[in-house]
């Protein structure tokens, strides 16, 4: 009988699984086509990098000298993707902001001829040393850039914008037996930390009573490539982490209950999808491998797991 039980939460798992899967992928290739509204912007320091994709790991695929006009589509978190020709799909990335502090990379445009895409034209001589940009002074183009003051720019908010999603907490959902909550933390150096605690219940077939635990269950999580379209962000992960679980087994010995401790390990991968509806929210799905030893004859805890989980991202 325990493992026709098995067998049916397996197969149940496995169609949950299908499914999440074709409507992920609905969501990825269905997505609303729309028309932007395209802005022009100047590089307004001496050079400054365009990248692949919205992030510092990702391949600098040029760089675009002070003077040099760029046309943005839409903001994408701390940066802004832009009309990049020399690339192959004609889009690049510019970083104009550091968490909450702009890091000064483009500004207005202002009359000018356009300047090389690598590199500032040396048939074109030097830049004047002092422009008008907004009716100020601007500095000295011998000033080292880091010493020239940002200048926040207005960005379109025509496409989706890509939330910072640094520390969310939330809840956590086994759809057999498990509920509890749960912590984020994505930081800035490729990697994210993971904490839940959660209850679970069950009963055996094999044997009398019922069993309850408690686990705590810090994880490290390691992001893969993810996937941006107009409508939904898509994290995929792997991770990997231990489980710290005390148990207790009861209605064997009428008013007694036998406790006990037992540490496992899991490893799991899944996605964390945020739409564009609700920003700050992270929607996740998890597929992975318990090793669990239950000290209790009869009860088992290691196998396949599916869980969901939400969080709610305050920064």
């Amino acid at each position: 009988m325990a493992c026709v039980r098995h067998l049916r939460r397996f197969v149940a798992g496995r169609a949950l699984l299908r499914l999440i899967l074709l409507a992920s992928m609905f969501v990825l290739c269905v997505e609303p086509t729309s028309v932007c509204a395209q802005t022009m912007r100047t590089v307004s320091v001496v050079l400054v990098a365009v990248h692949k994709q919205p992030t510092t790991s990702s391949p600098v695929i040029g760089q675009a000298a002070r003077g040099r006009s760029l046309e943005v589509i839409r903001e994408v978190g701390d940066w802004v993707q832009v009309v990049w020709p020399e690339a192959p799909d004609r889009i690049g990335y510019v970083r104009v902001r550091l968490n909450s502090s702009p890091v000064a990379s483009l500004s207005e445009p202002r009359p000018g001829p356009m300047v090389a895409a690598s590199g500032v034209d040396a048939a074109a001589g030097p830049a004047p040393a002092e422009a008008r940009i907004g009716g100020r002074e601007a500095a000295n183009v011998t000033t080292p850039a880091a010493l020239v003051e940002a200048r926040p720019t207005t960005l379109p908010n025509n496409g989706y914008q890509l939330p910072l999603h640094t520390l969310g907490f939330g809840a956590r959902m086994d759809p057999f037996r498990t509920v509890g909550g749960s912590g984020r933390f994505w930081s800035g150096y490729g990697f994210g930390v993971q904490l839940d605690l959660s209850r679970s219940s069950a009963s055996s077939e094999l044997a009398p009573g019922r069993v309850t635990t408690f686990a705590v269950s810090p994880s490290v999580l390691y992001p893969l490539p993810g996937v941006i379209r107009s409508s939904v962000w898509v994290r995929p992960y792997v991770g990997s982490g231990v489980d710290i679980a005390r148990s207790s087994l009861s209605n064997v010995t009428p008013g007694m209950s036998i406790h006990d401790n037992s540490v496992g390990f899991k490893a799991f991968g899944g996605g964390e999808f945020t739409f564009a509806g609700a920003p700050q929210v992270g929607v996740s799905v998890d597929l992975g491998y318990r090793w669990l030893d239950s000290p209790f004859t009869g009860f088992d805890n290691s196998g396949l797991h599916l869980s969901f989980a939400g969080h709610w991202y305050i920064r």
